[in-house]
C-alpha cells in the first residue's frame, strides 16, 4: 500500500514536470518573437520585431538576462534597442518583482533551426 501512494505521489509529480516542460515555446509570430517559459516567466512575453537589433550565439561575457533555466546547448541573446519588462520566476520562492532589460538569453532546442527562421524573418542575424 506504502508504494502504491509512492508510485502515484512520484507519477503525479513527474507528470506535472513534464507538461510544464511541453509548454515551454519560443515562436516566432508576425509582432516579433514571443517566450512563453513556465520554468523562467510569469507570464509570456513578445520581443517586438522593431526592436529587434541582434540575434545570434551569446558571447561568454555578456551581462543579458539568463532565461535560459541552466539549459546546456548553444545559448541565443536576443539583443533590443528599449527595453523589455518581464517578470522572472525565482526558483522555490516563486515569482520576483518585474524587471525591464535589453537583452535576454534563451536556448533553443534547434539553435541553427531557430536562427535561419530568425534570418528568413528579416531579423538581424550575427553568427559570431
Amino acid at each position: 500500500m506504502a508504494l502504491a501512494v509512492l508510485g502515484t505521489a512520484t507519477a503525479w509529480f513527474g507528470g506535472r514536470s513534464l507538461d510544464r516542460l511541453t509548454r515551454r515555446a519560443l515562436v516566432f509570430v508576425p509582432a516579433g518573437v514571443t517566450l512563453v517559459d513556465p520554468f523562467a516567466l510569469a507570464e509570456p512575453i513578445l520581443l517586438a520585431r522593431r526592436s529587434v537589433t541582434r540575434i545570434g550565439p551569446a558571447p561568454a561575457d555578456t551581462t543579458a538576462l539568463d532565461l535560459s533555466v541552466g539549459a546546456t546547448g548553444l545559448i541565443v541573446q536576443v539583443d533590443l534597442d528599449t527595453p523589455v519588462s518581464l517578470v522572472p520566476v525565482t526558483g522555490r520562492q516563486g515569482v520576483a518583482e518585474a524587471v525591464e532589460t535589453t537583452a535576454v538569453l534563451v536556448a533553443p532546442t534547434r539553435p541553427g533551426v531557430f536562427l535561419r527562421h530568425a534570418e528568413e524573418r528579416r531579423l538581424q542575424v550575427r553568427r559570431n
